[in-house]
């Protein structure tokens, strides 16, 4: 009976581990983004990282367009902030105009537009005229900046380019619909999952908690 005992004890604490670890790698995972670039293709799907959201490299086939040649940039909100957002264009695809202020200033090249956010609106597109000079590392870049949020207050997208000639004059497809809505707190994607498994784990390991308590007194 005692050793019945032994066994039932150590497996408590066992299982307790388990929850815990699994609440904490649940945790580690990434929040949903809160701006995608539909098109033209995105360099990098995150977005915390100046300026283009996250660190991977100039796109090995990027998409070309016309010089002068108007382009439809197309991109939707997964997380509503209250703001504004900004295309730019970089004609080294690393060198961009600083991050923008509240207000912002009138666009002015290399500031291509801005465009307003719009209550109850997750798709926005902006209608952009690319320079005659041409270049082959361009980049086009959509900055979302977020009022009523924590510094820093923008997240980062990016989509590499050439302009020669022969290229098109089409960004791609029209954007997917909008992803979930939430305000500055909200979480969108895996990040919800994260924070709802990290709760049930969190009860689940009380729970064993109270148990082996419970069990022990029964002992005495």
């Amino acid at each position: 009976m005692r050793a019945s005992t032994t066994t039932r004890t150590t497996r408590r604490p066992c299982a307790l581990g388990a929850a815990l670890g699994l609440a904490l790698a649940l945790a580690a995972r990434p929040a949903g983004a809160h701006i995608t670039l539909d098109a033209p293709p995105v360099r990098d799907p995150s977005m915390k990282t100046a300026p283009c959201g996250g660190l991977l490299p100039f796109s090995s086939s990027p998409m070309t367009f016309a010089p002068g040649a108007p382009v439809m940039v197309r991109w939707h909100e997964t997380v509503p902030h209250p703001g504004y957002f900004r295309v730019a264009l970089s004609m080294d695809g690393t060198t961009f105009p600083a991050d923008p202020p509240d207000p912002p200033p009138a666009a002015v090249f290399p500031v291509l537009a801005i465009v307003p956010k719009v209550d109850g609106t997750t798709s926005y597109s902006a209608a952009v005229t690319l320079p005659t000079t041409p270049c082959a590392r361009c980049t086009l870049q959509v900055i979302q900046y977020m009022q009523q949020h924590a510094p820093p207050p923008y997240y980062y997208q990016c989509a590499d380019i050439t302009i020669a000639a022969g290229g098109s004059d089409d960004a791609g497809s029209p954007p997917a619909t909008g992803g979930s809505s939430g305000g500055c707190c909200a979480v969108a994607g895996a990040g919800g999952a994260s924070e709802g498994a990290l709760a049930a784990a969190a009860l689940l390991a009380a729970a064993l908690v109270r148990r082996r308590a419970r069990t022990t007194l029964g002992r005495r």
